[in-house]
């Protein structure tokens, strides 16, 4: 693929001209991230990602030296510098990383900030996600939990994922396609390594009230469309009881919003995706101005046409 105009440090360079030193703190402490995109080439919910992503590093104390707005600004003309890279069937990720720098010894304090902003192709990821459209996604909770709300606020978006890693692998030895979802010690329903999860049942929907877990952008947007559509949605305690018993189950994350056939190795009842689930993906879809669904499954399809 093509060598993409990234920020970083101050300067427009490409990806390869990119030398984070091997002192900086994101490699050895950790560093703040967030990740937005675009769809049909169009800058979706990026205000509320930056905000977020602002919060995240007044909470962990490193000042990006830069004030959201300009952070705002240049994100978008790192955006429009590679846009020339898409073809109409392809959209960008964009993933802001910060950490507090690379200081001038190993452990002294660094001080200016390590600023990475980026694009991603959402290309690559489309016979994934063709994959989960179809059969739909098979969520296993693993014995490895949630980082404690004492230890570290799960609302801040952060790089120390390696418990999400170990719960990842874990449940891979069960499914290798599975994906994990996570529980608070007291045994209540976190998130997912790197989505939210959102169950119906008897024609409401609930997830899991703001506590220990990393509100999500679609999150947001998915409740305020249920209120839109006359769906009760409500956050509570949710327990693996309440996932085994679900009429339906979804995830949501990066701009999409995830069907569940399947929970702990027992299917959900049909239909497949659940009525609940249909409406918000519709309702999301005319947000954003594309289906995603049939975006992947046309793209997929004719790349396999085309062979």
């Amino acid at each position: 693929m093509e060598d993409l105009v990234c920020y970083y440090n101050g300067n427009y360079v490409n990806e390869s001209e990119v030398r984070i030193s091997p002192l900086d703190n994101g490699l050895w402490k950790g560093a703040i991230y967030d990740i937005a995109r675009s769809f049909n080439h169009v800058p979706h919910f990026w205000d509320l990602h930056i905000s977020r992503l602002y919060r995240s590093l007044s909470y962990v104390s490193i000042d990006p030296g830069m004030p959201s707005e300009e952070m705002l600004r240049t994100s978008y003309e790192v955006f429009n510098r590679n846009k020339k890279y898409l073809i109409p069937a392809d959209d960008f990720s964009m993933i802001w990383w910060i950490s507090a720098g690379a200081p001038t010894y190993q452990y002294f304090e660094a001080t200016n900030p390590t600023i990475l902003i980026r694009c991603v192709h959402a290309i690559p990821r489309y016979e994934g996600w063709v994959k989960m459209y179809r059969e739909g996604q098979h969520l296993v909770v693993p014995n490895t939990r949630q980082i404690p709300l004492q230890s570290l606020d799960a609302k801040v978006k952060h790089t120390n994922r390696l418990c999400y890693r170990l719960a990842d692998k874990e449940v891979a030895m069960i499914d290798r396609s599975a994906r994990a979802v996570v529980l608070n010690l007291d045994g209540s329903v976190a998130e997912g390594t790197g989505f939210n999860v959102f169950i119906a049942k008897d024609g409401k929907l609930f997830t899991p009230r703001l506590g220990n877990l990393l509100p999500g952008i679609t999150r947001g947007t998915v409740m305020r469309l249920a209120k839109e559509l006359g769906i009760d949605c409500i956050e509570k305690d949710l327990y693996v009881y309440d996932l085994r018993n679900a009429d339906e189950i979804f995830t949501t994350a990066n701009g999409f919003i995830g069907p569940v056939s399947k929970f702990n190795g027992k299917l959900l009842p049909k239909p497949f995706p659940g009525v609940i689930t249909e409406k918000l993906h519709v309702a999301f879809s005319k947000v954003v101005g594309v289906d995603m669904r049939q975006r992947v499954f046309d793209y997929v399809n004719s790349k396999a046409a085309a062979k």
